[in-house]
């Protein structure tokens, strides 16, 4: 034992608790309580469980991995992170902060023709394959689709910043029209999709936490904690950058989409 360090199997150590050690896995199979703390031995970090989400507890080494926390709590768009708000000039598409509950909007105004968009975005700096990715996005539609009134939201890891659909991507989906008042979970490579349409609806003005996992070869999707799918195909290969993309399809009303939490991190399967 190194001179000066304590044995925590001695006396000395009574009052000193270990964390426990699972991998990735068994920390994701577990069923955990607000404070819950886990060493997670495949991605060489401290994790703290809380309300619908684990929260990596401790700095990232940054030759194993990196950390982007985003809760937009300072009055500018970009947030500390340089976002970049786009849209369609000819579907009134702006972007707006609202620094004073942290939280971002974009907004989709009035238009009479489909495929008027609003997207926030950062560069696809993430290539899927030599690393493993987490995201938790806390988000809501401000008004549900109807069929006078149609809207698609795609929120998560995707290639393109335009109304086009992602070709590569790790992401949630709602589109009434196609799957009903439902979330759906679609991971896309080189355009071929495997999608899950899930049992759990989007609220209107409420707040949701959509999370993904994508380690070991598949990518778990979790909405309030609760796993809702699992896909092994059509995993891309493609960079993939952050992106929160609202879509016009039908109709001329507006819509909002808002998100006060936009955190990932990723692990490389090796240190460098």
């Amino acid at each position: 034992m190194a001179s000066g360090s304590i044995d925590l199997g001695s006396n000395a150590g009574a009052g000193i608790t270990k964390a426990v050690s699972l991998t990735t896995a068994q920390r994701y199979a577990l069923v955990p309580y607000d404070g819950t703390v886990v060493y997670d031995s495949s991605l060489r970090c401290l994790f703290i469980y809380n309300v619908d989400r684990w929260y990596p507890a401790q700095p990232i080494d940054p030759r194993s991995g990196f950390l982007m926390h985003e809760d937009w709590a300072c009055n500018q768009l970009a947030g500390s992170n340089s976002w970049t708000g786009t849209g369609d000039s000819g579907s009134d598409a702006a972007l707006y902060n609202n620094a004073a509950t942290g939280a971002v909007g974009q907004t989709l105004q009035s238009q009479t023709t489909a495929g008027g968009y609003s997207t926030l975005f950062l560069g696809d700096s993430y290539t899927p394959g030599a690393q493993s990715l987490f995201l938790d996005v806390r988000s809501y539609p401000y008004a549900l689709s109807t069929g006078s009134e149609e809207f698609e939201l795609n929120i998560g890891f995707g290639n393109t910043a335009t109304a086009a659909p992602f070709t590569n991507g790790i992401f949630f989906c709602y589109d009434r029209a196609t799957d009903g008042n439902f979330w759906s979970c679609k991971t896309t490579a080189a355009s071929a999709t495997t999608k899950t349409v899930t049992a759990v609806a989007p609220v209107a003005a409420t707040y949701q936490m959509l999370s993904f996992a994508y380690y070991g070869g598949s990518v778990k999707f979790y909405i309030a904690g609760t796993l809702v799918a699992t896909h092994t195909t059509n995993l891309p290969t493609a960079s993939i950058g952050a992106r929160l993309k609202l879509v016009k399809s039908v109709g001329t009303n507006p819509n909002y989409l808002i998100t006060d939490l936009f955190s990932t991190y990723s692990f490389f399967d090796t240190r460098r």
